[in-house]
């Protein structure tokens, strides 16, 4: 189904409008980055990188309903529970965009600036807070929520510095906030009211391009890549995953907020692909219907679907007997001819 959406958006005959207008009929490189389901899923928002527009698109019939040009170089969007509003962030602009939505199109409402190179944002688990993180700036930037009339207001709080670049964020519970490294593999766990930093805890690996927190939010999900450091760059090596894997990592929540606890340790992995069917780049996951997961591999076609999740961990059992212990099916979408 996101396929076919991300094909409708992409697909187009006539030439881009320089004008700011309903972008619907408009060539040109769209790159979707975010999409958020809205009006109890008749609708889906969809942001671009590269065009710096926001599309709509109504779910009954799969048909792109407006697109109107809102930034440079949007990077996330989410939406404000309780409220029509959207937020969307400019990575080239280094603002952040509130949006007022309808049922036809969606407006700017707003313009705030942020620290540079926002990447992403978190909205808090009532709606109340706004979370951003700054990729080259390595900083959170928090807001306050106000609302009044189904319109909302945003007010600066805070600033965090972070000792990593950030890129993904995901709340955990009402109060706590977990941003993950862009490039290795440090986790930081942020009190959300303060604004404080209370631990950073690490994985072994780097290129952290998913995070979910399972549906009994006792566990958090993430993928990522491992580079054996010692392995020789050989194809046997590369072959048999040896010098690089692909992997899903859980991380138990109690253990990852616990600093006498290790969480690499209690958890587990799961290998992302297998070998001579490999992925490449793990990128986003998400749970599905009947507590399964879909992750997506960014640098192929496919997406693998994972079976029961919840398994109970043992937290005396060796942890090589713990990890790799899940296999899950390769989905894909076939290549047509361009004949």
């Amino acid at each position: 189904m996101r396929i076919a959406l991300f094909a409708l958006l992409l697909l187009s005959d006539v030439s881009l409008a320089e004008a700011d207008g309903d972008l619907r009929g408009a060539a040109h490189f769209r790159r979707p980055v975010a999409a958020v389901s809205l009006a109890d899923g008749r609708l889906v928002a969809v942001a671009h990188r590269d065009s710096g527009s926001v599309s709509l698109i109504e779910t009954a019939g799969w048909t792109v309903v407006s697109e109107q040009r809102v930034g440079k170089q949007l990077a996330d969007l989410v939406a404000i529970p309780g409220s029509t509003s959207l937020l969307a962030v400019d990575a080239q602009a280094n603002e952040l965009i509130v949006l007022a939505r309808n049922e036809s199109e969606v407006t700017v409402q707003s313009r705030l600036p942020v620290a540079q190179s926002p990447v992403s944002l978190a909205v808090g688990a009532e709606g109340r807070t706004v979370s951003i993180a700054s990729l080259w700036a390595r900083r959170l930037t928090f807001f306050d929520v106000e609302s009044s009339n189904g319109s909302i207001a945003l007010v600066k709080r805070s600033d965090l510095s972070l000792p990593f670049a950030p890129r993904l964020q995901c709340v955990l519970d009402d109060r706590r906030l977990v941003v993950a490294d862009s490039f290795g593999g440090q986790l930081a766990i942020v009190d959300v009211p303060s604004g404080r930093l209370e631990a950073v805890r690490e994985i072994p690996g780097h290129n952290i391009r998913g995070l979910a927190l399972s549906p009994n939010k006792r566990d958090l999900y993430l993928t990522h890549q491992f580079l054996e450091q010692y392995a020789p760059t050989t194809y046997d090596s590369i072959h048999w995953g040896n010098l690089m894997e692909n992997l899903i990592r859980v991380l138990p929540i109690d253990a990852l907020l616990n600093p006498e606890l290790d969480p690499v340790s209690m958890g587990r992995a799961m290998p992302f692909g297998t070998t001579g069917d490999g992925a490449g780049d793990p990128a986003g996951l998400a749970f599905i219907a009947n507590d399964r997961m879909i992750a997506v591999s960014s640098g192929t076609d496919r997406a693998q679907t994972f079976p029961t999740l919840h398994l109970a961990v043992d937290p005396h059992r060796p942890p090589a007997d713990r990890g790799h212990r899940h296999s899950g099916t390769w989905l894909h979408r076939r290549r047509q001819s361009a004949g």
